[in-house]
């Protein structure tokens, strides 16, 4: 860039209000001011509303910020002028022009004393100058820098062919895991046209299966209509004999003669051939129970099966247990951050001053939920994005009862973004590794005395444990770990629980 379109302008111009130096990756807020990104992110990082330290202005999303390339090339040119400042400018100019001077290997100067770097400190690990060894570092190990570069120098190449064997090693583990993955592929859908082969075999067959029930059903039906007409026939015929010998009979009783009477009534009281009633009979069975008995007890142990998987575990227990868990800040850490709508959590470096409650918790570093839990089964998920060091489940405390002394009950803990552990009764017990969980379900069965925490995302079952606590409430329990070094501290949030 040229220096008359720069002439204009000064180093303050480019400084970021913040750490108060020169712009280092700077980005530009929807407000136009500019900052390091470094510094405006920590800054958002520490505060839950997103906002303008210059004017205050909020914005909501949090805007995802980019660096502006002009504003950095002008930061860079003005680093790069204090640096060429470090020399005289008129034997300095010919080094940019002329060829023969460009090859020339540029000594850097002492900021502080303006004299060439030629010690190195090995106590405060820098390159100084002959009066910074006669001041500041005049007790310290110090050795000329061509004799640590010798010594160095193979330390490098050691170091290089220790990251490059790393990086074999590694990818031959990515190499194995592509493998892996492919077989896993290959496994699945076999097990796909598997599943969809038996499947299609006992859905036929249970349409076959159907239909000849269907059939045997409608064939003992006629049977037994059939019987029934022939039977009702009969019957008929019987009543119409009957009831002409009841005419009979009745015109017979009216008779005055005597003999005629006495002669003609036998044979007119006799009916010949009729059906013994306590021996007629209709067969009506035309039941199929012992196979739809079969059919049913064969869907129950579908159902059973299907069941025991925790991918259809979960999903059940999403659509009937989900609550809504809200964080209770009477019970929040000092360093704790809390969300005005009680639903995220992170960690602050600043403790601060709270009123002094029963609940609240000073040894550990950690919140609970508003309610507990005593009956029935409770489900609720956590999202970890961002997490790299967490604990959450439930711990049997008592809300009128000083916390920070309470027994570890189902708990599970993630350290480094991967290793698992399950903490009960404060012992730790590895459990598994994972590289990226997004989101933990948490299910609390009190009846059972049994937690359990699913990843949400693949409906895997992480882990599961007993409760050694009878007739115990049992809470939320959360607790986002301090982070390591100058990683950011992200929020544990309590997000809703989608029922598909």
């Amino acid at each position: 860039m040229a220096s008359a379109s720069t002439s204009a302008m000064s180093e303050n111009n480019f400084l970021c209000s913040i750490c108060l130096d020169l712009f280092s990756q700077p980005v530009t807020t929807p407000c136009g001011h500019s900052f390091c990104k470094a510094c405006i992110t920590k800054y958002w990082d520490s505060n839950y509303v997103c906002n303008c330290p210059m004017c205050k202005k909020t914005f909501d999303p949090r805007p995802d910020l980019g660096v502006n390339k002009i504003i950095s090339e002008m930061a860079a040119y003005f680093k790069k002028s204090k640096l060429d400042a470090s020399y005289c400018e008129t034997h300095l100019e010919p080094h940019h022009k002329v060829a023969s001077l460009k090859t020339h290997k540029r000594v850097k100067l002492c900021k502080v004393h303006g004299r060439m770097l030629e010690i190195f400190c090995r106590r405060d690990k820098k390159c100084i100058c002959v009066t910074c060894l006669k001041t500041d570092h005049k007790d310290h190990d110090t050795v000329p820098i061509e004799v640590e570069y010798e010594q160095k120098r193979p330390q490098c190449d050691e170091k290089k062919a220790e990251l490059e064997k790393m990086i074999r090693e590694r990818q031959e583990k990515i190499q194995q895991f592509r493998v892996t993955v492919e077989k896993n592929n290959i496994m699945a859908e076999n097990e796909k046209a598997d599943t969809v082969q038996v499947c299609a075999a006992l859905v036929s067959s249970i349409k076959r299966t159907e239909a000849e029930l269907i059939e045997v059903i409608e064939l003992k039906s006629r049977s037994a209509t059939r019987e029934a007409e022939g039977l009702i026939r009969k019957l008929e015929e019987e009543v119409t004999e009957l009831q002409r010998k009841s005419t009979e009979l009745e015109q017979l009783s009216h008779t005055e003669d005597h003999l005629h009477l006495l002669q003609s009534f036998p044979s007119r009281y006799r009916v010949a051939h009729l059906s013994t009633l306590s021996q007629v009979k209709l067969s009506c069975e035309v039941s199929v129970k012992n196979i739809r008995t079969a059919i049913a007890q064969l869907q129950e142990t579908l159902d059973g099966e299907m069941e025991k998987l925790p991918e259809v575990m979960l999903k059940k227990i999403q659509q009937q247990y989900a609550v809504d868990v809200t964080l209770d800040p009477d019970t929040a850490h000092p360093n704790l951050i809390l969300s005005l709508d009680g639903k995220q959590v992170k960690y602050g470096n600043v403790k601060k001053i709270l009123p002094d409650k029963t609940e609240r918790f000073e040894t550990v570093l950690c919140v609970l939920g508003k309610e507990g839990f005593s009956s029935g089964k409770v489900y609720y998920e956590v999202q970890l994005k961002g997490q790299t060091a967490w604990t959450i489940g439930v711990v049997p405390a008592r809300k009128n009862s000083r916390l920070s002394e309470f027994s570890m009950a189902g708990l599970l803990q993630v350290v480094n973004g991967g290793n698992y552990s399950a903490k009960n009764t404060s012992i730790l017990t590895p459990h598994s590794v994972k590289i990226d969980v997004q989101k933990i379900g948490v299910f609390l069965d009190c009846e059972e005395q049994q937690v359990s925490f699913y990843d949400v995302a693949t409906r895997a079952l992480l882990y599961c444990k007993d409760l050694i606590y009878d007739k115990r409430i049992f809470f939320p329990f959360f607790s986002p770990l301090i982070p390591d070094g100058d990683e950011k501290a992200s929020p544990l949030i309590i997000s809703p629980v989608k029922q598909k």
